[in-house]
């Protein structure tokens, strides 16, 4: 939550909360949908490359979580698109926020053809679990972000007066 761009939750704590409730669930929506495609012949490289992306931003995510914790610090960036966008420039514009951009539609292109195709269905009851988890997560996550940013607003007015 930010009034006049400081935060009234300190930064750390607004970063953990997003690893817990996008990062994280981020991670499961690919690597569980990568699980499933594996299992169709015609699927494997696609269902790979979600599974190596999945676990390469689960690995991200969680050394990210934990140092914020113990250090108070960002030691990566919060997925591999956003590493690989870091590095590259435009016009002097470093482009990191695109990659996150770009992961975050292909996460939600991901769960929305989950449920198009009726791909849940055909996950395993853990996985189910795990997939619902974060979910759940995500969606909570959504409201939270909104509800912090119109309290802000209003805060940040009340404050102007």
């Amino acid at each position: 939550m930010r009034i006049s761009g400081k935060s009234i939750l300190k930064p750390r704590t607004l970063e953990i909360l997003e690893i817990i409730t996008v990062g994280f669930p981020f991670c499961s929506f690919k690597y569980l949908s990568g699980l499933l495609l594996i299992q169709q012949k015609a699927m494997i490289p696609l269902g790979v490359f979600l599974l190596s992306i999945g676990t390469l931003d689960f690995i991200l995510n969680a050394i990210h979580f934990f140092s914020l914790i113990f250090t108070n610090k960002r030691k990566t960036p919060i997925c591999i698109l956003s590493f690989i966008f870091k590095r590259i420039k435009y016009h002097n514009y470093q482009l990191e926020n695109v990659g996150i951009a770009l992961d975050v539609a292909f996460s939600f292109l991901i769960v929305a053809l989950m449920i198009a195709f009726t791909g849940i269905s055909r996950l395993q009851p853990n996985e189910i679990i795990l997939w619902n988890a974060s979910v759940v997560f995500n969606v909570i996550g959504a409201g939270m972000s909104r509800l912090a940013f119109s309290v802000s607003e209003i805060v940040e007015k009340i404050l102007k007066r």
